[in-house]
C-alpha cells in the first residue's frame, strides 16, 4: 500500500507543469554569471576612444565627402565627442572641442566643417575583442595591439581610461627612431647607481618619462656607429631596424586614387596622373630583340607579354 501510494506521488511530480516564470528567471541569472565571468576572465570587448592607431582602427570620426575630388575620409573627432581634460588636472572635468576643419588627403582641399551639407555625424570607433588570458598562453610579440589602462588615471570621472597601441619594446630594450623607421638594441644597460639613471622606488612607475633616459650619450653613439654600418650588424651589439610582420604591413595598406578622384577645379586643366606614353608602332623589320632593347634605353618596362610604357604626368 505504501509502496503504490509513492509511486502515485512521484507520478504527480513528472506531470506536473513547471512555472514558466521561474524557468526565465533562472535562465536570466545563468546568462547574466555567464557573461560576467566571461568578461572579467576570458574576453572583453572595448570601443576604439581615439584615434591615435588610424587608419589601423578608427576611434570616434567624422566621414567628410571631399566637395571638390568627390573622395570621402574619415577624421579624428574624439574631442569633439569626449572632451579634453584640463593638461594639469587629468582628472579635472573635460572641455568639448569642436572641429571646424579639415584637408582632404587626396586633392588638399582645405575646407570648413560648416560648409558642409549636410553636417558630418560622429561615429563611434571600431571595436576590439581582447583575449584576457592571450599572454598566460605565450609572450607578447611585437607589433600586438594591446588594451591597457592608463597608469597615471586608470578612472575619470566613473569612466575606464582603456588606451590602445602596439607592443614595440618590452623590458631591457632601447629604442631610436630615425626619420620614421624605429632600431631596437639590447646592448645598452643603464647603472641604478648612476645618477644619470634614476629608478623609482615603485617599479610600476617607471612607464613616467623621467625614467626613460632619452637620447643617453651611450646610445647616441651606438646608434651613430650603427648608422655609419648601414645597421649590417657588423658593430657588436648594435641597433638594427625593426620589420613590419605581414599582418601589420596589410593592415597599413593605403588607397592611392589616380583618374577616378580628379579635383573639379583642375577639370580640363592638367592631364591624367597616369597615361600612357605615346609612341609609333613597331616596324616589321626589327626583331624583338631590337624592340626590346630599345625599349630598354627608352626607359620603359618589358613584361612577358609585350613592353609598356607609363609616365607621370601632374600630381
Amino acid at each position: 500500500m505504501s509502496t503504490a501510494s509513492a509511486q502515485t506521488t512521484d507520478d504527480k511530480k513528472k506531470h506536473q507543469p513547471r512555472d514558466p516564470a521561474r524557468e526565465v528567471i533562472e535562465t536570466v541569472v545563468f546568462v547574466v554569471v555567464l557573461v560576467l565571468l566571461l568578461k572579467l576572465f576570458v574576453t572583453e570587448a572595448f570601443v576604439i576612444p581615439t584615434g591615435s592607431m588610424a587608419e589601423t582602427l578608427y576611434g570616434y570620426q567624422k566621414i567628410i565627402a571631399c566637395p571638390k575630388c568627390g573622395h570621402s575620409f574619415p577624421i579624428n573627432s574624439h574631442d569633439e565627442v569626449e572632451g579634453v581634460a584640463p593638461p594639469n588636472n587629468p582628472n579635472g572635468r573635460k572641455e568639448i572641442v569642436p572641429l571646424t576643419k579639415y584637408i582632404c588627403p587626396n586633392c588638399r582641399h582645405y575646407g570648413l566643417i560648416s560648409d558642409l551639407n549636410p553636417r558630418p555625424a560622429n561615429n563611434s570607433g571600431d571595436r576590439v575583442l581582447v583575449l584576457k588570458p592571450l599572454y598566460h598562453i605565450r609572450d607578447p610579440r611585437r607589433g600586438d595591439v594591446v588594451v591597457f589602462k592608463y597608469p597615471q588615471a586608470p578612472q575619470t570621472q566613473q569612466t575606464a581610461q582603456n588606451y590602445i597601441k602596439r607592443a614595440m619594446g618590452f623590458g631591457g630594450e632601447t629604442l631610436a627612431v630615425h626619420r620614421g623607421d624605429l632600431f631596437v638594441t639590447s646592448s645598452l644597460t643603464y647603472p641604478a647607481d648612476d645618477p644619470a639613471f634614476a629608478r623609482p622606488e615603485d617599479p610600476l612607475e617607471l612607464w613616467k618619462p623621467e625614467y626613460r633616459y632619452r637620447n643617453s650619450t651611450k646610445a647616441v653613439t651606438l646608434f651613430a656607429a650603427s648608422r655609419a654600418a648601414g645597421f649590417t650588424g657588423t658593430v657588436p651589439g648594435g641597433f638594427q631596424i625593426v620589420r613590419k610582420g605581414e599582418e601589420q604591413m596589410l593592415a597599413d595598406l593605403r588607397i592611392v586614387w589616380d583618374n577616378d578622384k580628379q579635383p573639379t577645379d583642375l577639370a580640363g586643366q592638367l592631364k591624367s596622373r597616369w597615361q600612357a606614353a605615346p609612341r609609333a608602332p613597331p616596324s616589321g623589320a626589327r626583331t624583338t630583340r631590337a624592340r626590346l632593347a630599345r625599349s630598354v634605353t627608352r626607359g620603359t618596362r618589358s613584361t612577358g607579354f609585350g613592353t609598356s610604357t607609363f609616365r607621370c604626368s601632374g600630381k
